[in-house]
């Protein structure tokens, strides 16, 4: 018997993110350009409002580059009896496996912009943090893995309804 289960990315739900973040990219393009055109430059603010323009250029390809790498397997989440793996960014890519024995609990976040969010505690956290080079994201491992539905094909009360059931089947083995 196969107890595994693929959850896929919804190509609907990368779209609708990536209009999103293009969509204030152009916003913040058309301050730029208003500030400029004023005259009367604030040399902060247009400083500043270029500085989280191109913060936002570098997520933008960012995503553009991780949506081209994950999409060659449309294998968003992986639940299987040994282990949890979430293909739905480079970071957690990167953590590979976490074996359900591996995880100490799970907690459902608050109601975050309408939608909920799964950390995952895990009882050896600096294993995993090791295997990732950015310092921030390394650090935040210790916190817990975070999991939401954002990008998959799969509503959040179902996804937290399979986690929580294959933790709670093999995750005591």
């Amino acid at each position: 018997m196969n107890d595994s289960i693929i959850i896929p990315f919804s190509r609907k739900k990368k779209q609708k993110n990536q209009m999103y973040l293009g969509f204030f990219l152009l916003l913040l393009l058309g301050i730029i350009v208003s500030i400029i055109s004023i005259g009367d430059i604030n040399w902060f603010v247009l400083g500043v409002v270029i500085a989280i323009f191109a913060v936002g250029v570098t997520v933008f390809i960012r995503k553009r580059i991780e949506i081209s790498i994950l999409n060659k397997k449309n294998e968003g989440l992986e639940l299987t009896p040994e282990y949890l793996k979430n293909n739905t960014s480079i970071y957690h890519n990167v953590i590979g496996e976490i074996p359900w024995i591996e995880i100490d609990s799970i907690h459902r976040m608050s109601q975050l912009t309408y939608k909920g969010i799964l950390r995952l505690k895990l009882k050896s956290p600096e294993k995993y943090a090791a295997k990732i080079n950015n310092r921030e994201e390394a650090s935040s491992v210790y916190w817990g893995i975070l999991i939401d539905n954002n990008e998959l094909d799969i509503t959040f009360e179902e996804l937290e309804r399979l986690i929580n059931e294959y933790f709670a089947k093999y995750g005591n083995s």
